[in-house]
């Protein structure tokens, strides 16, 4: 489990996710969104990768990629395999780009994305 600065709780999928290599100020507020939404529709928020895993080259998952020392990406259970309709999967999504600001991008069902969404913060 880890814990936001604000007191939001989040599973992790297992102990291969490293919360330890993000960066607090970038992820946090993903999980305080995230928290609200996928409680609103009656899920619990898993942490499927954060600063660990294989990703994309440039990846903000990277703790050595961004404008920070840390990983700046979350990726979130949310495939039709582990229980998610896809009505409900564009609705996590639809409302995760409402409640974070406008450096966040949200990538999910919508543009092809169906075994997780990936969040991360983009500040270039």
């Amino acid at each position: 489990m880890y814990t936001t600065s604000e007191g939001t709780t989040a599973l992790l999928k297992d102990a291969s996710v490293d919360m330890q290599g993000t960066h607090k100020p970038s992820v946090d507020p993903i999980i305080d969104a995230a928290k609200a939404v996928y409680s609103e529709l009656g899920y619990d928020l898993i942490i499927t990768s954060a600063a660990d895993g294989t990703h994309s080259e440039g990846s903000l998952h990277y703790t050595e990629t961004g404008r920070f020392d840390g990983g700046q990406a979350l990726d979130l259970r949310c495939a039709q395999w582990h229980g998610y309709p896809k009505e409900d999967r564009l609705e996590i999504e639809r409302r995760l780009r409402q409640r974070l600001p406008a450096e966040y991008d949200v990538v999910g069902q919508s543009l092809g994305h169906t075994s997780h969404i990936h969040i991360e913060r983009d500040l270039s």
